[in-house]
């Protein structure tokens, strides 16, 4: 399953959450060297309950707007498991 996801690396703490446009990720790894990408596999892959494997950069690995495909699971499987930001 394919899922769009807006990164912010540098973060003061990593949080993942569902908004209406997709995934939206914080981590507190700088985007240098691919630090916050491999944050971001390991945040969405420890917040759906997957391997770290089943979690890769489909599309954007150099850039904030990506798209992250999972192994595994259905959509609704997904939508179940991610916390959804309150206003």
């Amino acid at each position: 399953m394919l899922i769009s996801a807006r990164v912010r690396p540098g973060a003061s703490r990593p949080v993942l959450w569902r908004a209406a446009e997709g995934l939206r990720v914080t981590v507190t790894e700088p985007a240098a060297g691919g630090a916050a990408n491999k944050a971001v596999i390991a945040l969405t892959a420890k917040t759906l309950g997957v391997a770290k494997g089943a979690v890769t950069i489909y599309r954007g690995a150099k850039s904030r707007n990506k798209i992250l495909r999972v192994d595994g699971l259905a959509l609704a499987d997904v939508e179940a498991r991610l916390p959804v930001q309150s206003s």
